[in-house]
């Protein structure tokens, strides 16, 4: 799904994290569920995304799976005074002290982002998660630790947490950053879904969505 006034999507292009289309989001995966007969369904979101899927995913019943890339807990409104920039760039070049300070910005910074880890410790305990990051050694990050506080306590569910390559690169800009993403969704969903049942000529139904991809690269070439 593309966001109003991106891409081939209609509409005026605005985005917010206080105004995530959510309802959009779910009105998308009950269509799909519809058209194409399928009883479980997975979401995939990266960034606001992420936290789209978050919010959308108790509200569809057969959506059972989920895999958040770059969740941000942290992300909001940044400031964009040159004075703060400068502030900030100062205090990274103060050997001992500037580590305590931004140690203490970031243990700030983690208060703020309880919405968006409240959201995750409850869905962690309905559906099955796969979270993508990058960076997660940043000084601050706190992530890796509560989502391993998180683990052993959401039941049956799965709840996992891997490392993106590409270092401090933004985004996706870094190839093997995407075809890490790529090949880590995939073989998510074939592990978290049930086989489907053989169906036409019966060895194509049992092929899992990794060899599917596989195999339509083979016939392009």
């Amino acid at each position: 799904m593309e966001w109003p006034g991106i891409g081939d999507s209609t509409g005026r292009a605005r985005y917010s994290f206080k105004a995530l289309p959510v309802e959009h989001s779910t009105t998308v995966a009950r269509f799909a569920l519809r058209a194409t007969g399928a009883r479980v369904f997975g979401m995939v979101g990266n960034c606001g995304g992420a936290r789209t899927t978050l919010l959308a995913l108790p509200t569809v019943p057969e959506a059972t799976s989920g895999v958040l890339m770059m969740l941000k807990p942290l992300t909001g409104t940044r400031s964009r005074k040159q004075a703060v920039r400068k502030t900030k760039l100062f205090v990274r070049k103060i050997p001992r002290i500037g580590l305590v300070i931004r140690r203490g910005y970031w243990a700030l910074r983690w208060r703020k982002a309880n919405p968006v880890l409240d959201q995750l410790r409850s869905v962690s305990g309905v559906s099955d998660l796969l979270l993508l990051e990058a960076n997660t050694v940043k000084v601050g990050n706190q992530l890796p630790r509560f989502v391993e506080s998180l683990q052993g306590k959401n039941g049956r569910h799965r709840l996992e947490l891997r490392e993106m390559p590409g270092g401090g690169v933004r985004a996706f800009q870094s190839i093997e950053r995407q075809e890490f993403a790529i090949r880590a969704v995939v073989e998510w969903f074939d592990q978290v879904f049930p086989p489907s049942p053989a169906g036409g000529n019966g060895s194509a139904a049992e092929l899992s969505a990794a060899e599917l991809i596989a195999e339509r690269e083979r016939t392009r070439s």
